[in-house]
């Protein structure tokens, strides 16, 4: 299995992470994903069920519907199964794009309501998480 894993390592979530964390809006974190589709070879696509093979991105939604259908899949296997390893830093990544993209909505939400018993608020922090300072 670590034949297969350094095989795929361009497309683990580990060369990724930083990039997704860094994207400030949902246009950016479109444009990452969509590189990271990208950078997947053909022979480990292949390897992927149904739609995950795609490496079409539409919109905003098929993160968290592509989050979501990889974990399904990643949960129906035992994990000795050729495709698991891709199979499972499709699901690992793409989770996390979609924790940034909450982490975004939520940012955008909070801007909008105003400043009231929040600080400074910071839209990239650890694994994509919201910071902020709670005022007294």
């Amino acid at each position: 299995m670590r034949a297969q894993s350094e095989a795929h390592g361009n497309v683990r979530l580990e060369s990724w992470q930083a990039e997704i964390d860094k994207a400030g809006d949902v246009d950016q974190l479109l444009w990452t994903m969509r590189r990271y589709l990208a950078a997947w070879p053909a022979e480990a696509l292949a390897l992927l069920p149904g739609d995950l093979a795609a490496r079409g991105l539409p919109d905003r939604e098929s993160i968290s519907l592509r989050a979501y259908l990889a974990s399904c899949a990643e949960l129906a296997l035992t994990g000795e199964e050729p495709g698991y390893t891709p199979l499972r830093e499709m699901a690992l990544t793409m989770g996390a794009a979609a924790a940034r993209l909450r982490a975004l909505d939520a940012y955008r939400s909070v801007a909008h309501i105003g400043t009231r018993n929040v600080g400074t608020v910071i839209p990239a922090g650890p694994a994509g998480r919201l910071q902020a300072e709670v005022k007294p």
